[in-house]
């Protein structure tokens, strides 16, 4: 479900995974916003799997959570 703001953003939310994978097939975004910890996953995979992805490896991805310590996110490359 999309959202449409006044500042001209469509904003696809995908609270899991596998609704991340669909909607990726489908819709290329301008950039991604990924979460650490989703209920059935993790962000950081989806983000190692985006930048193996020839189409979406231009993308820029902008990670977040507020689960895990900076560090331990820091450390992580993506």
């Amino acid at each position: 479900m999309a959202t449409s703001y006044n500042a001209g953003y469509d904003v696809g939310p995908c609270g899991t995974v596998n609704h991340f994978n669909e909607v990726v097939g489908h819709r290329l975004p301008d950039m991604f916003i990924l979460d650490i910890l989703l209920p059935d996953g993790n962000g950081l995979d989806n983000c190692r799997q985006l930048r193996k992805n020839e189409q979406t490896v231009g993308v820029p991805v902008l990670i977040m959570s507020a689960h895990q310590a900076k560090q331990d996110v820091e450390a992580t490359v993506c």
